[in-house]
């Protein structure tokens, strides 16, 4: 029997077992981002120890994955991208967004077929050890990326605009802050604002202005809810960190906070969010519908 629809990030599969693996996978439908993937694959690149291989710890990590009821939800520069340009309607309701389904009918009958997903066979493949060389030279990139993170810029810009708007006193008042900026705003303000804030290339801002505008010019939470969400968590965690709310200290630090940060993306996918680490204990509550739970497992620290 299915149950609630479960989101996790890698510090969660690290401090269970296999058997609690097993009943995971038993008892939710697990939402994988595919962060969750980037994150895993990006490890085969960690300095590896006589007694733990980086490869052979990937491979553990792949074979906790649930997998029965689990699917891999699209990524969420696809999905405000088809939000932003093609009017794409996003649910954020706490269901899966998944990507590669085909319709079908037979007979009196339609339904939907999805194919197993590039990410779906790179699972099953590392669990028995087995790594491609193309997927090698990914994580290689991936990890020089995440580690070369530098806000500086970032917390420069916003140091600045706290001449104009008072700096926040907690991470809740971060929050308040974000959401109540980005209200003030004229709408085509906000819109310009928000696609640079989350990075849409800018070859796209005038056909998705023209679009704004040809339907009537309506409030951005209506016409592009989940860019809204997505602005909301971006210009919240760029607020924190020009307040010093958010650790900015270390190179690997800020890394790992962005990473860490990412994975509220895919709130609005899931019923549950379930995580070891420090951080997403601190900020996740504040990005939950009144409907989701957010839960660290006792006992535990990171």
């Amino acid at each position: 029997m299915m149950g609630p629809i479960l989101t996790f990030d890698k510090s969660f599969l690290q401090c269970i077992n296999a058997d609690e693996s097993v009943w995971l996978d038993k008892f939710f439908v697990c939402n994988i981002c595919p962060l969750f993937i980037a994150e895993t694959l990006a490890d085969l690149e960690k300095t590896s120890s006589q007694d733990r291989p980086a490869a052979k710890f990937v491979a553990t990590l792949a074979n906790k994955t649930p997998d029965i009821y689990s699917h891999i939800n699209v990524y969420h520069r696809e999905l405000v991208s088809y939000e932003l340009t093609r009017g794409k309607f996003v649910p954020m309701n706490g269901t899966i967004i998944k990507g590669g389904g085909k319709p079908v009918r037979v007979g009196d009958s339609q339904g939907v077929v999805y194919k197993v997903s590039d990410e779906e066979e790179a699972l099953n493949r590392w669990i028995a050890g087995d790594f491609l060389d193309v997927e090698r030279q990914h994580a290689k990139r991936w990890r020089e990326s995440v580690s070369n993170v530098d806000h500086s810029h970032h917390y420069a810009t916003i140091r600045e605009l706290y001449q104009q708007v008072r700096m926040p006193r907690t991470l809740a008042d971060a929050k308040h802050i974000a959401d109540s900026y980005m209200g003030l705003l004229e709408e085509r303000q906000a819109l310009q604002f928000g696609m640079y804030l989350i990075g849409i290339p800018a070859d796209n801002h005038g056909q998705i202005i023209e679009r704004w505008v040809s339907a009537g010019k309506p409030p951005l939470p209506e016409f592009t809810p989940y860019f809204w969400f997505l602005c909301s968590v971006d210009l919240f965690f760029f607020l924190a960190l020009g307040a010093d709310l958010i650790s900015r200290v270390r190179p690997t630090n800020k890394a790992d906070n962005m990473i860490d940060l990412s994975y509220l993306y895919y709130l609005p996918f899931c019923s549950i969010f379930v995580s070891n680490d420090n951080l997403h204990k601190r900020i996740v509550p504040l990005f939950l519908r009144g409907n989701q739970t957010n839960h660290r497992r006792p006992g535990t620290e990171r």
